[in-house]
């Protein structure tokens, strides 16, 4: 093993969803920041198995057939937390042309990426059905990403904020009136969502002035989200 991956300082990447090794992992004398407001600690073992923290200790027992990673000192914090990522955007893909298989590529070395850098969990705040899709059945194969928890398409005004940005937050999931809200929001809590986006962006720079969701549609949009027990996210 590589001496930079000895001596890595996000080890958070083991307990990803599609990282840890079956048999389990033991990473030996790391210096443990634990997240919870705790000074470090220094020269511990840390047991992982079936994706589980099972122990923490100075001194580990070390199970049959386990991988063990010698830390060498160095730091070991819980993954990180991205709370407003947008995965189905491929920075740089309009200048390029890129074709939709050359996205879907991007997408996979991307959420490999997050894994990379100690990013274990990603809130996606904008994304389409067929994307959301697309990345959660290339992750269930096993490809290397963090856990994806995701608003689905936002509910937008007619001709409101972005909706004339095909390739960047333009799903076309338009509000017209409080009446279409119910069959709205029935549909997005059916794909499995964290909660429900909603765009409200009255304007930015010197002319560009775009109509929000009249009150009573987003008191209908309120209502009907909690009666699915999901959060509204602006």
């Amino acid at each position: 093993m590589p001496r930079w991956l000895r001596r890595i300082a996000l080890v958070a990447l083991t307990t990803a969803a599609t990282a840890a090794p079956a048999a389990g992992l033991l990473i030996h004398d790391a210096r443990l920041i634990d997240g919870t407001g705790a000074p470090p600690r220094d020269g511990v073992s840390i047991l992982i198995h079936d994706g589980v923290l099972r122990e923490i200790a100075p001194t580990v027992t070390i199970p049959d057939d386990i991988e063990v990673i010698d830390a060498g000192g160095g730091t070991v914090i819980p993954g990180l937390i991205d709370a407003h990522v947008h995965l189905f955007s491929v920075p740089g893909s309009a200048f390029r042309g890129d074709a939709e298989d050359e996205k879907r590529a991007r997408r996979a070395t991307h959420l490999r990426a997050y894994l990379a850098n100690g990013v274990t969990s990603v809130l996606d705040t904008g994304v389409s059905f067929e994307h959301l899709a697309e990345i959660r059945a290339l992750l269930a194969t096993g490809a290397p990403g963090p856990r994806v928890y995701a608003l689905g398409p936002p509910l937008s005004a007619p001709g409101g904020y972005a909706d004339d940005r095909p390739e960047s937050y333009a799903f076309g999931f338009n509000v017209p009136d409080a009446a279409a809200v119910t069959p709205m929001i029935a549909q997005l809590a059916a794909a499995d969502l964290a909660g429900i986006k909603v765009k409200i962006e009255h304007g930015f720079g010197p002319t560009k002035v775009w109509p929000v969701h009249h009150p009573d549609v987003c008191a209908a949009i309120t209502e009907a989200a909690a009666s699915h027990d999901l959060p509204v996210y602006v």
